[in-house]
């Protein structure tokens, strides 16, 4: 985290809060219309530019036009902006607005006159003796006017310059070119700026008039106030969108208009996503033609991909059915007939009716890996079979990279693991019964299907055919066009009709692509269908199958309802950027359903723009990646220059994935991201290479541009046009040009044109032709229409490239083009551009000529040569890298996910990344969402830090590197017998991996742990491994050797491995476990050493995103998702964030990504001298808040329980679990009890989140996060404006206790005064701790489908108690357990198995369950089995079977009480005695009370309110009717358990309690409503929980005659509290509450003026509004005060004792002694030791003491035990008490001391200048004895010197050292003091706030404070010696007594004073009159004693600082261990340790 980044100057202004001004420049968008793309010119022109500065300011905003070049400096027009309101920044995504008023009275201002002249330069004109003056009329620079009349009528302009003596206007063309003009014509001048007309503009001529949703910017410029230059650069505080305005005409004030504005987050509420409908797709128009503007892109508007996606199908498919039939035979004979009969099978047709409905839906997103559904778009049956059925699914935004699995009716077409693979796998030969859906491959071992192309260029058995259009593409409509009505630009029209016999059952990948573009599966069951895909390329083809069948036969509803020309499904159903599958489904006997099918969607590949460092390969040729190895060591340097940019990194990491195109892209990370001269996050250097010196790697940037150019000319020829009646035109020509010489790619023959005569209506678009030799034929319709003769014709689809590009064939095939069009408007001097993109199919290298996949769009061909339209247009063009060169991959971080929805135009948000987005804050965030963790290993500590460690292939130096980290740590495990660990980050790979059977492929070298006895096993063979090594002693077997601990090598700096080695292994009982482990001292076992969690863990990783098992895929966050699109734009962001902790800011005009992770020291940087440009004492660093930063109120806020959790709830789709929901919960058991138990469950949305593991990390922070409820707010100065929201900053607060105590901004609101308000949450790196996980239950499920066989029995089940109330299962699952298996558990009371009922079933793999049985020592017992469900087929129709294994059992167990529960629980037989209608109890006779101790040893203590009789012992008392007695309505028995020490110090309470209410219940009438009684008003515990909103109060009762408290009670109370003072005071509480009830933490101080008592208890017990249940138990002991936090007390502070760290006071009087505490000091702030020979005062508790200094001192020292008077001392000091008179004293001399003062110098020359006479002789000019007024940044330096007449007297030998008495703007050393104290809100201005002028003692009016630093002062002037001793009567201070054994606490009289103090009181004396026990004080006044109102009895400790006039101690102070500071210039002691 940082500062916002500010230019240094302004930074230094801020920090140094020195004075300035401040305007606003505000920059509005005129309204405009659209250019050809869509977009709007950013040209200086369309803006207008206004400040609210007196004067004009000239600014560059760096802002560039549509050419890219810079606008330059605009001028802001002064006197315009009447007021700028404030605004917010916030990491909520939510939209903040701002208020901007401006003057708008020039507003339809006219002058007429007929002298108006124009010249050639835009200079309007009048003569002067037309006596108008443009100024009066209301004119002002920068309006739009519009003129009436004459050469330029109807034009407007903006008016840039006023001159003339304002009879001149300069003129500034806004669109149309300014005309001369000459007098004599009427012209109107007329105001008609936009930007004034608010509510009035109008819509007209296309032109937005009004300026709702046009950009507005804002900028706070920051002035010096004497010379109105800009400081440093203005900041850009606002950037956003009009979103309403009103204008108000005033006529007692001016005319203005107002606008509100909003951020652009107010923007984000439309819903962007596109909907597969056909009008809104092509964005048709009335006729229903494609508007290619208004579309999202201009190729939509040509492409009928869903056309029939809104319709209603009814199909009747047809079967063939296999019947047996009798056939009967007779045969004759004379004599007889024989009969026969036999069966025969007979072929029978059969129909089913289909319905589908199909209708427009969003199109989603997918990101990452997820399952989906399509959405049907397209549906029918070929007109002559109707056996099978075409289905068209829509599934997901393009471009997809493919399709992993497809899940039909549920189940998976890749088998999950080895045992379904062993029962669904198509291959074998005997399956389960009952499949219906086969299997290949295996998910987890990252197998997912593979497809094979089935129709194509180059597929075997594909045939291509040229497509006849119908009548051109005219015929869009059932009825068809006419000729000359063209509708559809053709598309290259040939197809590919599919040859099925080349498909495969089976096939799969195995490199993680999946089916790509174009590739189809097979499938057998339960229907044979075949499923082709379209990845949705921004260019793909129509599909093959359904082209090919509209050509012929026809499909069945074209064939019935359509015309022969419409297109039914033609080249232009495209269904571009749409990701589809085609199926084509077989309807049979058993399977006469479509099945539902869902798909398993790799989704989007998205720009990652190099986020993580690693680049892909130039292409360049005879370069190995096998060269380059991690651990190598390399430079890196740049492809031009060969200059180097990083020398001798290390690869840090290596590693292949596989794109769309299965194309397998090798990366590498290095140790030191590579130097590309990035700038917001956009390198500049775009190609480097590395090098070991030998072998080369060339990478390139995302933004790489491998040539770029001007198109030189257009391809054209000129054609003769043949009209051919009902045949199709034909074109010649004469001899084709070079361009003609090859077609597109397979399309030999075909090219797209565009006639250069737009006069052929026929022809207005792009067309096809088909070219034999030199004759081109249309390839559809017919010539009607068509004009012959000679034409030319332009190529719709070739490029011709500068000379400068490549003369090789095929070099730029694949990759992509970038062409810009650029206009030029000569009339305004703008220029618009748009930019298309194309990928390059073909290159001829002799022509350079380059054909691109598609067409250009109609009107947009590379035409420099003016052939198609005389626009003066230039062509230039970039090639970009190559798919297998960029940097889009199939992600699945959050924060490169969001970045592509906020960018993409089709689907998101569509914001420049470079205008509009902070893109270093976004690849930041996306590499802090790649954070990989650490590895501890454990068994050694002998690494250095620092260095790297690999483990090699072989276990020697001399193998190859396997993994490696960098040793982050080290240290040992002293609470686990000392292990040793390291630690180590940026690891590569893993150091071990556990033994997994069949799934999972190891590499050579692999470590293996099995936790077993034998050791551990390195791989000596690659592969899958299915058998466990047992093998010892050095052994190789199956592919392991054994070995005994593993050793890890240093790697040297120049890549080699040396020989140091560091050896780890890990030996519990004898077991060698995992060594990548972490001691858990909390529950004195071993977790995982992965600081995330283990890729181990993980097991179906394809189906995460994962391109391999690999650790470096185990990163913080990581996401899937699909993106709904029907939602809002906004809606989808928070999605998005809350799954990442993501925060997005709107700061300086840009969004900004940051991730809310743990936060980075945020350390106190104080201003030195060396600190240039800041004022020394200042805090640098902006974002530590200090309490003198804060203006006015600081608000601290606890959001309460409500939001604080113990456990926290989601859920996940899990791909582990067939992409179903899995529970991910986390608790913690420290809340639970801090909770009492209390389950409080919280939920988090994770619904992007796919990995278990990772879920779980965000729930655990949330549930962190939850326990921390505090919010601050508080306004601070300018320096807010470097702060930014979501960065943690750290307040200093005395009062509150925080001591740089860290929060996390949420929102700064800035005021227009430059203030802001600060809101925060409060912040603790405990919210980002990561529990260790475990491999959990839930992760790998698979419920599968389809095995018969039962399964087998499961076994160890074991019963044992732990919580309370609950007993722990386990058992071992049956080693056949498949994860569509269950398991079910049945549970008794007793062993009887014929009474066991069941509990619960539990899913998947469980192996683990607590039973909550909820009461103690009850004893259950438990049987399991285990159970699945198989899905059998019969007539197409799905039926499930359960199957069960034996039971096993059983286990027992007895519910117990855990340790860690201390309470006790009182129960009671009967809750009432019921009594007769006249009150005498009946029943029952005994109510028997039994109290349930758990963990408490002690016997409980039982009490009753009101006091009755119990009888008993031990935990069981009763209470008899008789003594309830007859009177008492209800008693409350309660019993209490005093732990002991031991239970104590275990962690229990002093005491627990618990009651039970016994309530007398009459009988007769009443009865009938006791049904009622449960389902009344709330009971008690509502009554509690309302009272509880009021709080424990505060109430104070003095003893009176009518208060109702007796002094009996207040002794009571004070002394030994009985139940009838308690009830008593109870009462007066009661009374006087405002719920009329006692209530827990009420706090009660009573007092007894008269007997001088007090005391104060707090109420412990239940709420209670009867007094009598108040019992003396109920209240705590006499409370002793603790302040936590400071005490000010403005009188006199009086105690027996007094500790503090530190006392501020006027005077101290110790009545006894004061004590320091061990190696405490007590001495003057400038004398800080012994051995200082500064003037001053010194002892310590070791006896030393110095009083004086080096030439004139009394000093004793203790060590050596000698005192020594040394110069010219004299032993008087300060007057003291009154003293007996002097007998030797001489006569005093007259003495003076002088202060000088000087500004900002502290030299001030001989330090002995001066004499008594004349104090300033000889002292160096500039000295004065004023302090001087000062200005921001300016100090005050004093001197002083004491000077006696006689020179001889002791006096000051020289002048002190100047120190600084006075400063504005820096902070005083040691803080504030008295009326001189802090610096008001904005001390740093000055004259212009609340500081004002200098106070009264001289000193400036809120500057900083007198700094302590002064001289010290603290004897004053020497006292007068001896026989003035007389004097010493007017020294009296007043001082502390104590009185004690007075016979009452009454005011002392004067006798008694006397006799204690020896003298008569004086003003504010003040005594302690004590009696026994009692005790009150008294402060005198100027006649007679008054009572002190604060008295603490007892110690009072303070935690911060008591502040008063006086603090009097009667016996001793002590200081803990600390000083006691004697300012006796300030009048103060400050005591701090």
């Amino acid at each position: 985290m940082a500062e916002r980044n500010l230019s240094t100057n302004l930074k230094k202004l801020l920090i140094n809060n020195e004075p300035f001004s401040y305007c606003h420049l505000v920059k509005f968008e005129r309204p405009s219309q659209a250019l050809l793309n869509g977009t709007f010119s950013t040209d200086a022109v369309r803006y207008a530019y206004y400040t609210d500065c007196t004067y004009n300011v000239a600014f560059d905003d760096q802002s560039k036009n549509m050419e890219g070049n810079a606008n330059g400096i605009q001028t802001y027009v002064a006197d315009k902006i009447l007021d700028v309101g404030n605004y917010s920044e916030t990491v909520e995504a939510r939209a903040s607005g701002m208020t901007l008023k401006l003057l708008a009275e020039s507003l339809n201002n006219t002058v007429n006159s007929s002298q108006i002249t124009i010249n050639g330069s835009g200079l309007l004109s009048v003569p002067t003796t037309a006596g108008i003056d443009f100024t009066d009329k209301g004119f002002r620079e920068g309006d739009k006017i519009l003129i009436t009349g004459g050469t330029n009528n109807g034009k407007f302009y903006r008016i840039i310059g006023i001159k003339t003596n304002n009879t001149a206007l300069q003129l500034q063309v806004i669109d149309q070119a300014i005309g001369t003009q000459s007098t004599g014509t009427s012209i109107t001048l007329s105001v008609s700026s936009d930007e004034l007309k608010g509510p009035l503009g109008e819509i007209n001529d296309g032109s937005l008039k009004s300026y709702h949703n046009r950009e507005v910017f804002v900028y706070k410029a920051f002035l010096n106030p004497d010379s109105g230059a800009i400081v440093g650069s203005p900041v850009l505080t606002f950037k956003g969108i009009i979103n309403s305005t009103n204008i108000m005409d005033n006529p007692s004030k001016s005319l203005e208009v107002q606008w509100k504005l909003t951020s652009h987050w107010g923007d984000f509420n439309a819903v962007k996503g596109r909907i597969s409908n056909d009008k809104i797709h092509r964005a048709a128009d009335a006729n229903n033609r494609g508007q290619p503007l208004a579309a999202i892109r201009p190729e939509y508007a040509n492409d009928l991909g869903f056309m029939h996606s809104e319709q209603t199908t009814n199909i009747l498919a047809v079967y063939t059915a296999i019947e047996q039939e009798m056939v009967i035979k007779t045969k004759k004979k004379w004599f007889k007939s024989k009969i026969s009969t036999s069966m025969k099978d007979v072929e029978v047709e059969r129909d089913v009716n289909l319905n589908f409905s199909l209708e427009g839906k969003h199109i989603p997103v997918v990101y990452g890996v997820e399952k989906i559904a399509g959405v049907p778009i397209f549906v029918d049956t070929k007109s002559n079979d109707a056996n099978n059925i075409f289905i068209a699914y829509s599934l997901c935004e393009g471009e997809i990279a493919g399709i992993y699995d497809v899940y039909i009716e549920g189940s998976p077409l890749v088998c999950i693991n080895k045992e379904d693979s062993d029962d669904r796998n198509d291959a074998i030969t005997t399956p389960v019964d009952g499949i219906e859906v086969f299997c290949r491959g295996r998910q987890d071992l990252g197998t997912t299907l593979g497809g094979v192309k089935q129709s194509g260029n180059g597929v075997t058995g594909s045939t291509g055919t040229n497509y006849t259009y119908g009548n051109g593409v005219k015929g869009y409509g059932r009825d068809g066009w006419e000729p000359t009505e063209e509708d559809i630009e053709e598309f290259y029209g040939k197809y590919y009709t599919p040859n099925t016999s080349v498909l495969s059952l089976t096939a799969t990948d195995a490199n993680g692509a999946g089916v790509i573009h174009e590739e189809t599966i097979s499938v057998s069951s339960p229907n044979t269908m075949r499923l082709t895909l379209h990845t949705g390329k921004k260019d793909q083809r129509a599909n093959d199958t359904l082209v090919s069948i509209a050509q012929s036969p026809k499909f069945k509803r074209q064939a019935d309802y359509f015309t022969g020309d419409f297109e039914y499904w033609s080249p232009n159903h495209r269904l571009l950027d749409t990701a589809y599958v085609v199926m084509d489904c077989e309807i049979a006997e058993d399977a006469t359903t479509v099945p539902e099918v869902e798909y398993v969607v790799r989704g989007k590949e998205i720009e990652s723009y190099n986020y993580d460092y690693s680049y892909d390969h130039s292409g360049a040729g005879s370069q190995a990646a096998t060269n380059f190895k991690v651990g190598d060591v390399v430079d890196l340097k740049r492809t031009d220059t060969n200059a180097t940019i990083n020398g001798s990194v290390y690869i840090i990491d290596k590693w292949t994935f596989t794109d769309s195109q299965k194309n397998i892209r090798t990366r590498f990370r290095f140790s030191t991201a590579p130097n590309l001269a990035y700038s917001d996050g956009i390198p500049a250097i775009t190609a480097f290479y590395m090098t070991d010196g030998t072998n080369r790697w060339d990478m390139v940037t995302y933004n790489h541009v491998l040539h770029s150019g001007t198109v030189p000319s257009t391809l054209s020829v000129e054609v003769t046009v043949a009209a051919n009646g009902n045949n199709p035109m034909t074109v010649n020509t004469g001899t084709n040009p070079d361009f003609l010489t090859g077609g597109y790619l397979d399309f030999s023959d075909l090219y797209n044109f565009k006639f250069a005569d737009n006069i052929l209506e026929y022809f207005d678009k792009n067309f096809t032709l088909d070219f034999s030799g030199t004759t081109g034929t249309h390839t559809g319709g017919t010539s009607n229409g068509v004009v012959a003769g000679t034409k030319t014709i332009v190529s719709a689809d070739r490029i011709k490239l500068a000379s400068g590009a490549s003369g090789t064939d095929d070099a730029y095939n694949g990759m992509t083009i970038q062409v810009t069009k650029t206009l030029n408007n000569a009339t305004t001097g703008t220029k618009e551009a748009s930019t298309y993109t194309r990928f390059i199919s073909d290159y001829k290298g002799s022509t350079k000529v380059a054909t691109v996949s598609e067409p250009w769009i109609s009107g947009e061909e590379p035409d420099p040569d003016d052939v198609v339209f005389e626009d003066g247009a230039v062509f230039t063009y970039k090639l970009l890298p190559s798919l297998k060169q960029d940097d889009k991959r199939v992600s699945i971080n959050p924060a490169i996910q969001l970045l592509d929805y906020m960018t993409n135009k089709g689907y998101g948000k569509g914001l420049d990344k470079e205008v509009d987005l902070s893109m270093s804050d976004f690849l930041q965030a996306a590499r802090t969402c790649d954070s990989r963790g650490t590895q501890t290993l454990c068994g050694s500590k002998t690494a250095t830090v620092g260095d790297r460690y690999v483990l090699t292939s072989n276990g020697a130096a001399s193998g190859t590197v396997v993994s490696m980290g960098l040793v982050k740590s080290k240290g040992d495990f002293t609470d686990s017998a000392g292990t040793d660990y390291t630690v180590f980050q940026e690891v590569y790979g893993k150091f071990t991996k556990k033994f997994m059977k069949n799934t999972h492929s190891y590499e050579l070298g692999d470590i293996v742990y099995t936790g077993k006895t034998t050791g551990y096993y390195r791989c000596t063979t690659a592969g899958i491994k299915s058998t466990e090594p047992t093998h010892s002693s050095g052994q190789t077997a199956n592919g392991f050797i054994h070995i005994t601990s593993i050793p890890l090598y240093k790697l040297n700096t120049n890549g080699t491995i040396s020989s140091t080695t560091a050896t780890f292994s890990r030996v519990s009982n004898g077991a060698y476990r995992n060594p990548c482990a972490e001691y858990n001292p909390a529950n004195k076992s071993f977790d995982t050493g992965y600081s995330l969690f283990d890729s181990d863990f993980v097991q179906y990783w394809r189906y995460l995103g994962w391109n391999s098992p690999h650790q470096r895929n185990v990163t913080r966050h990581q996401t899937s998702c699909v993106v709904d699109t029907s939602q809002s734009v906004f809606a989808n962001i928070n999605s998005f964030l809350e799954n990442f902790n993501g925060m997005l800011s709107y700061e300086a005009g840009k969004y900004a990504l940051r991730i809310e992770t743990t936060s980075d020291a945020i350390v106190s940087d104080i201003a030195t001298s060396s600190d240039t440009g800041y004022t020394k004492g200042s805090e640098i660093n902006a974002r530590v808040i200090k309490e003198e930063d804060i203006i006015g109120t600081i608000k601290v806020e606890d959001k309460g329980p409500a939001k604080s959790y113990n456990t926290v709830s989601t859920s996940i789709l899990d791909p582990g679990n067939q992409f179903k929901g899995t529970a991910v919960t986390f608790y913690d058991s420290n809340y639970l009890r801090a909770d009492k138990n209390v389950i409080k469950t919280g939920t988090v949305n994770v619904a992007s989140i796919s990995s278990y593991y990772n879920a779980r990390i965000n729930v655990e922070n949330f549930l962190r996060k939850s326990r921390f409820g505090m919010t601050i707010s508080f306004k601070i100065g300018p320096k807010a404006l470097l702060l930014i929201p979501g960065d943690t900053i750290s307040v200093s607060h005395d009062r509150f206790g925080f001591n740089l105590k860290k929060f996390r901004i949420t929102n700064i609101s800035y005021q227009k005064d430059c203030s802001a308000t600060i809101q925060a949450s409060e912040y603790d790196d405990s919210f980002y701790t990561i529990s260790k996980p475990a491999l959990p239950s839930v992760s790998g499920n698979d419920q599968r489908t389809g095995i018969q066989a039962s399964p087998g029995t499961p076994s160890n089940l074991s019963a044992t108690a732990k919580a309370i109330g609950s007993i722990d299962l386990a058992w071992t699952n049956t080693s056949a357990f498949t994860d569509n298996m269950f398991t079910e558990v049945w549970v008794s009371v007793n062993s009887n198995a014929s009474n066991r009922t069941l509990l619960t079933k539990t899913s998947g793999a469980t192996r683990v369950l607590q039973h909550n049985v909820g009461e103690d020592g009850a004893q259950r017992y438990y049987w399991i089995r285990h159970g699945k469900s198989v899905v059998l087929g019969s007539s197409g129709q799905s039926k499930v079977k359960v199957l069960y294994s034996a039971f096993h059992g059983s286990a027992n167990a007895t519910t117990v009480i855990p340790s860690s529960l201390y309470d006790v629980i009182l129960e009671a037989d009967a809750g009432s005695f019921l009594s007769n209608s006249s009150g005498v109890l009946q029943s029952p006779a005994n109510v028997t009370f039994t109290s349930t101790r758990h963990n408490l040893s002690a016997a409980a203590n039982f009490t009753t309110a009101p006091s009755v009789t119990l009888t008993g012992s031990g935990d069981t008392r009763v209470l008899s009717k008789a003594n309830m007695g007859n009177s008492n309505t209800s008693v409350v028995v309660t019993a209490t358990v005093t732990s002991t020490t031991a239970e104590r110090a275990a962690g229990a309470n002093n005491t627990y309690t618990s009651s039970v209410t016994i309530n007398k219940v009459t009988e007769g009438a009443d009865g009938s409503d006791g049904d009622d009684g449960a389902a009344g008003p709330p009971g008690p515990g509502g009554a509690a929980g309302a009272a509880g909103n009021r709080g424990g109060g505060v109430f104070n009762f003095e003893e009176s005659t009518t208060s109702g408290l007796s002094a009996a009670n207040v002794t009571s109370w004070t002394g030994t509290l009985n139940d009838a003072n308690a009830n008593a005071i109870a009462a007066l509480v009661i009374a006087a509450a405002p719920d009329n009830k006692i209530q827990p933490n009420d706090r009660i101080t009573v007092t007894d003026n008269s007997a001088n008592k007090a005391g104060t208890r707090v109420y412990t017990a239940a709420v209670t509004a009867t007094a009598s249940e108040a019992d003396a138990s109920d209240f705590s002991s006499l409370v002793t005060e603790t302040f936590n936090g400071s005490v000010i007390v403005d009188g006199t502070l009086s105690a027996s004792k007094l500790t503090a760290n530190t006392t501020m006071t006027n005077n101290l009087n110790v009545g006894s002694s004061m004590i320091l505490a061990s190696g405490g000091k007590f001495h003057t702030p400038n004398k800080t030791s012994f051995t200082d020979n500064t003037n001053g005062f010194f002892l310590d508790t070791g006896g030393d003491f110095f009083l004086g200094d080096g030439t004139n001192h009394l000093k004793y020292d203790a060590s050596a035990g000698s005192l020594s008077l040394a110069g010219s001392f004299s032993l008087a000091g300060p007057s003291g008490p009154p003293g007996p008179p002097g007998s030797n004293g001489s006569t005093p001399q007259a003495q003076k001391t002088i202060e000088l003062f000087k500004k900002d110098d502290s030299s001030f020359g001989t330090g002995s200048a001066g004499n008594y006479a004349n104090p300033t002789n000889g002292v160096e000019s500039g000295w004065t004895t004023t302090q001087p007024s000062l200005s921001a940044g300016e100090a005050t330096y004093m001197v002083r010197r004491t000077f006696t007449s006689d020179g001889n007297s002791p006096q000051d030998s020289s002048w002190s050292s100047p120190v600084i008495v006075a400063g504005v703007g820096s902070n005083g050393s040691n803080g504030s003091n008295g009326s001189n104290g802090n610096p008001g809100s904005d001390g740093s201005d000055g004259d212009d706030g609340s500081n004002g002028n200098p106070g009264s003692n001289g000193n400036p009016g809120g500057a900083g404070p007198p700094g302590a630093g002064g001289p010290p002062g603290a004897g004053g002037p020497p006292g007068p010696p001896g026989s003035d001793g007389d004097d010493g009567s007017n020294a009296v201070q007043p001082s502390f007594f104590i009185i004690d054994n007075t016979s009452s606490t009454n005011a002392p009289s004067n006798s008694q004073f006397n006799a204690i103090a020896g003298r008569t009181p004086i003003a504010n004396d003040v005594v302690l009159m004590k009696n026994g026990n009692d005790s009150k004080s008294y402060k005198r006044g100027s006649s007679s004693w008054s009572h002190v109102t604060a008295f603490i009895k007892g110690d009072m400790v303070v935690s911060g600082s008591i502040n008063g006039d006086r603090i009097n101690a009667a016996s001793t102070i002590t200081v803990g261990g600390g000083n006691i500071l004697l300012d006796g210039g300030n009048n103060r002691i400050l005591i701090t340790d």
